[in-house]
């Protein structure tokens, strides 16, 4: 149980991040590359430090941060979300989704390969 509390208190400290860092579309690039780094730098350090393998580490992070902003993207500029609660919502879902199938796919291909 207190795992789902810990991913649901992340997952909207994500959705808020993303909420209000990445509103101006003439920016939002600029920012995903600059975090991207940052996440990057972020995911080499924890597999250094709890990992084997810091490129498995560094394709899981980055790759998860990478959909969860696919997600942001989709929501605000494909589906139009403006309204904070169902933009939240929404990304409840929708990274419930992404996390579900993105550690299957990563689980399949690290162990496989």
């Amino acid at each position: 149980m207190p795992g789902i509390l810990i991913y649901l208190i992340a997952m909207f400290a994500i959705a808020n991040f993303y909420y209000y860092v990445f509103k101006n579309p003439l920016k939002i690039f600029k920012f995903f590359s600059l975090f991207f780094i940052l996440v990057s730098i972020i995911s080499i350090v924890i597999s250094l430090n709890y990992s084997e393998s810091v490129w498995e580490g560094f394709i899981t992070f980055s790759g998860y941060y990478t959909l969860l902003f696919g997600i942001h993207l989709l929501l605000r500029k494909v589906f139009k979300i403006n309204n904070y609660l169902f933009y939240i919502i929404a990304f409840f879902l929708a990274s419930f989704l992404i996390t579900v199938f993105f550690a299957a796919l990563m689980q399949d291909i690290f162990n496989y390969s």
